[in-house]
């Protein structure tokens, strides 16, 4: 007979038990989705190997103020440059691409010290891991008159590397390649307009193992716990919405793994819990994961099993509502012979 432990759950008590499995058991019929039900339904109670919550701070500590958020963009405005990317030194092969790179004065005050007495400085998380940029309007012109097509609008940040400048130490951010296609340069002209935005407030949500059947919403996103044990949280979620929300674990490692299981399939599991390998091939066709109606299923339980025991999980958002935009205009006029 099942048992539950809260009246708001609607499933049986995981079951205790460490997964353990070789690679020779990956050659086994179906045995990938055995090790899926297997997370689906179980749960480890690990020794504790807990740190103080207050060693590290959370994410959302890293939110800049406007004030500094306005400062970093028209840092970067200042100092944009665009480059030819993807190209030979000889300079008999052309171009096919730009990069954009920019400098900021964002090392902190411990960083600044290291560098001071050790000559580098280890990176650390800060708001600019938040920035988002995208092109909104270019026009760029190549030696052949050709008008110049780029492959996406959409630009990555990759940071690293500082610079010394007017007596300050900057740190390095660059805009990830942009492609285009089939066209090429040895000289191209023209400008590129990119939107840069920086969040400063954050949405935040937390979960312990009383907020079971618990609903919030967060980055667009509806959720629902539905478990909370041990060294694992289940949540309902919405498959078909796009959302940028993440996970700290209060007072633990922050190593951790995900998988997402339909919700269907999700329930059969739950509800067919403690099978051994064989007889979860005997009873595999009833579980319907083979069923081509999956692809459409909206709703998706997201299973996130941790290193440790958890206690308190935060569920957390750049908010969108509290955003620093700025449109910066770069001029173009490359040789690259």
């Amino acid at each position: 007979m099942f048992s539950f432990c809260s009246e708001k759950k609607s499933y049986p008590n995981l079951i205790s038990e460490e997964i353990k499995y070789s690679d020779d058991d990956f050659s086994k019929q179906k045995f990938s989705d055995y090790l899926v039900y297997k997370k689906t339904t179980t749960k480890e109670i690990k020794k504790s190997t807990t740190i103080k919550s207050t060693d590290k701070k959370h994410p959302w500590d890293n939110a800049y103020s406007e004030e500094k958020a306005n400062s970093i963009l028209n840092e970067i405005a200042s100092t944009i440059t665009p480059m030819a990317d993807n190209y030979s030194d000889d300079q008999l092969t052309p171009a096919n691409s730009i990069r954009l790179s920019g400098l900021v004065n964002n090392f902190t005050k411990s960083q600044m010290k290291e560098y001071k007495e050790k000559d580098h400085i280890t990176t650390e998380k800060s708001g600019l891991d938040l920035i988002n940029a995208k092109i909104s309007k270019y026009e760029l012109i190549n030696e052949k008159n050709e008008k110049i097509v780029l492959d996406s609008d959409f630009l990555k940040i990759n940071l690293g590397g500082l610079e010394e400048k007017n007596g300050k130490v900057l740190e390095g951010i660059g805009f990830e390649t942009m492609s285009m296609g089939k066209f090429e340069f040895f000289k191209i002209n023209g400008f590129i307009d990119i939107e840069v935005s920086l969040p400063t407030e954050y949405e935040i949500e937390e979960f312990t193992k009383e907020d079971i059947g618990k609903n919030i919403t967060i980055d667009n996103a509806k959720i629902k716990l539905i478990e909370f044990d041990g060294d694992v949280f289940h949540f309902e979620k919405d498959a078909t919405i796009e959302n940028e929300f993440d996970f700290y674990l209060e007072g633990i490692s922050q190593n951790y793994n995900t998988i997402e299981v339909p919700k269907s399939i999700y329930d059969k599991f739950r509800n067919n819990q403690g099978l051994n390998y064989v007889e979860f091939i005997k009873k595999y066709s009833t579980f319907g994961i083979n069923d081509s109606k999956l692809k459409l299923e909206k709703e998706h339980v997201c299973i996130v099993r941790a290193d440790d025991n958890l206690k308190k999980v935060y569920l957390y958002a750049p908010s969108k509502k509290k955003v620093i935009s700025k449109i910066i205009h770069i001029p173009v006029a490359i040789s690259v012979k």
